[in-house]
């Protein structure tokens, strides 16, 4: 049996208004909801970003740090790409910061950070540590090399003044090349590390390829520098007392004393390559 059921036909506008009104609102909120989120969304990833900037950035030169520095370093030789790596240090730094104080000392590593970075537009150039920088070439031909260390240890040569003072600043370069000195990026820094060692060693020869003799050298000092600390705990360092005399009277005007390493030691070490470690390591 079917039944007619009359309808209102104002009671089912009403009603359809108020259904439509409801599903505007819900899609309202849920417009502002999703707006919220994407806001907060994007503010995390610009915290994120700012969190990472921060976290790879040296802030006093404004320069990448040691991480961003080493993160590039490792994406450029996992590509296969060629890299030249220049380790750059600053001489007198020291001097520089007592003599002047800190402040004008912070100017200088500023100074050099900009000098570094403006140099060639396609350079990567980082603060690595407190007056150490390095910087990257993407290219690994010992020519061009040379004639970019040049270059930037000219730039750096520049005297600056501050106030009353004219401070001239100096530097070293140790240089290594991949693939032929490392296909890993501590390995690579080490290399340059070497060959800046060897720089300093040399003033008058400032910039340094690294070398496979470069890397025996620091095998051996380090297996010289282990026998004189073992013998050091065993006491088995010896002071022997050297006179000096005076030529024309035949007097002893002075006594020199020698560490030596004793026959029966197992340690062959002569005194110079003791005296040698020693400096070296402060």
């Amino acid at each position: 049996v079917t039944r007619a059921v009359s309808v209102d036909p104002d009671n089912a506008l009403v009603a359809v208004e108020a259904l439509a009104k409801e599903m505007i609102d819900r899609t309202s909120h849920f417009a502002a909801e999703m707006k919220r989120s994407a806001d907060e969304t994007r503010k995390l990833r610009q915290e994120l970003d700012k969190a990472k900037h921060d976290a790879d950035i040296d802030h006093l030169t404004g320069l990448p740090n040691r991480r961003a520095f080493m993160e590039e370093l490792e994406r450029r030789l996992g590509n296969d790409e060629p890299v030249c790596l220049l380790a750059i240090d600053l001489e007198s730094f020291k001097q520089i910061n007592e003599r002047h104080g800190r402040a004008v000392g912070d100017r200088i590593l500023t100074r050099v950070g900009f000098r570094l970075r403006t140099a060639e537009p396609s350079l990567f150039v980082a603060r690595i540590s407190g007056d150490e920088f390095a910087v990257l070439l993407a290219n690994n031909d010992p020519a061009q090399a040379m004639q970019l260390a040049r270059s930037l240890l000219a730039s750096i040569d520049i005297p600056a003044r501050f106030g009353e003072a004219e401070v001239i600043t100096s530097a070293a370069i140790g240089i290594a090349l991949a693939p032929r000195d490392g296909m890993l990026a501590e390995t690579l820094l080490d290399a340059a590390d070497l060959a800046l060692l060897a720089a300093k060693a040399e003033p008058s020869q400032p910039i340094q390829f690294h070398t496979p003799m470069l890397a025996e050298r620091s095998a051996q000092d380090a297996a010289i520098e282990a026998q004189v600390r073992s013998a050091i705990r065993r006491r088995e360092v010896l002071v022997v007392y050297q006179p000096m005399l005076d030529v024309r009277t035949g007097k002893v005007i002075a006594v020199e004393a020698l560490a030596r390493m004793p026959a029966s030691s197992d340690a062959s070490i002569s005194t110079a390559e003791m005296v040698a470690i020693a400096e070296a390591r402060g």
